[in-house]
């Protein structure tokens, strides 16, 4: 998807993205758990030691923290989206598939844009950029946005706005390019989100009560709406932000006989909410919760493409180091039995991939890849869990003493892709391909034991067969794809 459609559809998040691709669906309880899915396998939770099944990319660095993976992007000039399990390309390997934010890069061109926009809901945005050539080497560009609105939905008691929004970004970047055959891109960037989010369950039926209850308890209140109005909804407040900043240098050189790729990356993200899980009028559990993660990740490529060759290799290198800290406090039934459930985790993560693709032209009409990549994930995990109150025992086993642990564990596999296409005419293409991909375990978020806290789950594996026809018939005007996948 260019940048037209990205303006025109206004697609600034993961989750406005997967809404325009077939097969894909984001579903999330609070906006911390961005629970992305293509075709059927989703990311994963927001513990500190799972992993996401659909990789978020932007500019090449990966975003591997869920709650970091739905933040507003812009300066955007295309969006990539790769289905199916992803290993052999670049980056980190991931089971559904990419969502890739490809921002415009700076050039020599010196130009600027403003773009303000008002609406209802009191919106505000001004979105803008300015970009150009700094010396005869380097060129820069610096873009930033600013966006605030009311909230759309309405507490129907007190007629207050709940899901306010205010945010910020800013990005700088300077491309260095003395010849031809060299560049070097440096980022650096910063963003600042917040919005007073709603989680609302609505009763289709105005004349019945709902009835609300809690696992091992059952009912505990029942209300029936007060409007028939889907924006005028009565549950606990809330509140969510979200801090980033980072920074990435990006080298390509070109050689004679191949190309070298580089990119370093650093990203730092800081978030806290207060959600009420229910969404009802009653407090009945109230989650208040804090997540700090540091990201660094190098990767290496070294390729043939653009040699004319008929056969294009590719060789990569991926490293990942990251440190999660979760902390969380459930109020479960605060005001009748007073229970806290506090659970705060740390998880160090160090991930290795190595990974290589062949493409060979049997003929100008026909090509086959084959790509392989190993995989090796190593987690260390500090875990402490405890509860106080009445109904501290449906969340630890011994209320008396808390949970600790502190396991290791790794986890390595092989993984490939084979694929086969072929042009029948210059605006229909065929295809097939099968694929295997990788995602490593993890640890409970939630242990109520020792025991279980120590116990490691396992990695998830996922292979898929697609055949598929791509057409641009009617001189263009009509672009037509059919898929069968398993």
């Amino acid at each position: 998807m260019k940048s037209n459609d990205i303006i025109a559809n206004n697609l600034a998040t993961s989750q406005d993205v997967l809404g325009f691709t077939p097969g894909a669906e984001y579903i999330a309880a609070t906006p911390e758990n961005s629970g992305l899915s293509i075709r059927g396998v989703s990311s994963g939770g927001g513990g500190a030691s799972s992993d996401t099944g659909v990789l978020v990319m932007e500019d090449g660095e990966v975003i591997s923290r869920s709650f970091m993976q739905n933040n507003k992007t812009f300066d955007i000039g295309r969006i990539e989206v790769l289905r199916g399990p992803q290993g052999t390309t670049y980056g980190r390997n991931a089971t559904a598939g990419v969502v890739h934010f490809i921002g415009n890069r700076p050039s020599n061109y010196d130009e600027g844009k403003l773009t303000l926009n008002v609406g209802n809901y009191n919106l505000k945005s001004l979105e803008g950029f300015i970009n150009g050539e700094i010396t005869n080497d380097v060129s820069g560009r610096l873009s930033g946005i600013y966006e605030s609105r009311d909230g759309y939905y309405e507490d129907a008691n007190e007629g207050k706005n709940l899901d306010n929004e205010e945010s910020y970004a800013v990005k700088a970047q300077a491309l260095y390019e003395p010849s031809d055959t060299l560049s070097v891109l440096l980022k650096a960037h910063a963003s600042d989100y917040e919005n007073e989010h709603p989680l609302a369950r609505k009763n289709t039926n105005y004349d019945e009560p709902l009835v609300t209850s809690i696992p091992d308890i059952g009912p505990v209140t029942s209300y029936t709406e007060v409007s028939q109005d889907p924006f005028k909804v009565v549950n606990s407040d809330a509140d969510y932000q979200l801090k980033i900043w980072g920074a990435s240098a990006e080298i390509q050189k070109q050689y004679d006989a191949f190309n070298l790729f580089s990119l370093s990356s650093y990203r730092d993200g800081k978030n806290s909410a207060r959600v009420d899980l229910y969404g009802t009028p009653e407090d009945l559990v109230i989650e208040n919760s804090k997540n700090d993660a540091q990201t660094f990740s190098q990767e290496l490529r070294v390729d043939n493409a653009g040699q004319g060759e008929a056969l294009e290799w590719q060789l990569g290198l991926f490293y990942l180091h990251e440190v999660h800290e979760r902390n969380e406090v459930k109020e479960a039934l605060p005001a009748l039995t007073g229970t806290l459930q506090t659970i705060v985790t740390t998880n160090t993560t160090n991930s290795v991939g190595f990974f290589s693709e062949v493409t060979y032209d049997f003929a100008e009409q026909t090509k086959l890849s084959v790509g392989a990549r190993y995989s090796y994930d190593e987690k260390e995990y500090d875990f402490y869990h405890s509860a106080v109150g009445l109904l501290a025992g449906l969340f630890v086993d011994d209320p008396s003493q808390p949970v600790i642990a502190t396991p290791e564990e790794n986890w390595s596999a092989m993984s490939g892709k084979i694929s086969l296409t072929h042009k029948f005419t210059d605006n229909i293409m065929g295809y097939a391909s099968w694929g295997s991909g990788f995602k490593s375990g993890g640890f409970n978020d939630e242990a109520s034991n020792v025991k279980l806290a120590n116990e490691s789950y396992d990695e998830e594996t996922v292979e898929t067969i697609e055949i598929g026809v791509k057409m641009d018939l009617l001189e263009d005007r009509l672009r037509m794809n059919v898929t069968g996948f398993d």
